[in-house]
């Protein structure tokens, strides 16, 4: 599958350039196969950490990320809202257009975090 990120610059990881060709490509691949698997820099690599928070907004669930950042996560995308709004993500993080990926994580909701003693 395409990355729906490249950069013009691929050895710097500079020049961020959306692709909705990619977008597409996914889109696609999910009404055809039901799900696609992704891997991104999440806010935490391993369940029960504290989350960082610059790229993640808790409250909403909303993450989005516009440079490059080291994958530490893999995720199933099962489906896409083109209206979910911009406003739900960061403000200084967020996308210019409507919509959002959604995903399901392996690992469960963050609310299902146990309670530190």
């Amino acid at each position: 599958m395409p990355g729906t990120a490249t950069f013009t610059d691929q050895e710097n990881h500079q020049g961020y350039v959306y692709s909705e060709a990619a977008t597409q490509a996914i889109k696609q691949a999910i009404v055809e196969n039901g799900v696609v698997e992704v891997s991104y820099s999440a806010a935490v690599s391993l369940p029960g950490q504290d989350p960082d928070e610059s790229y993640m907004n808790l409250k909403n669930k909303a993450h989005y990320t516009y440079e490059y950042a080291m994958a530490n996560h893999v995720v199933s995308i099962v489906g896409w809202d083109d209206n979910y709004s911009v406003e739900n993500f960061n403000k200084g993080h967020q996308p210019e257009a409507n919509g959002a990926w959604i995903v399901k994580n392996s690992w469960g909701s963050y609310e299902d975090k146990p309670d530190e003693a």
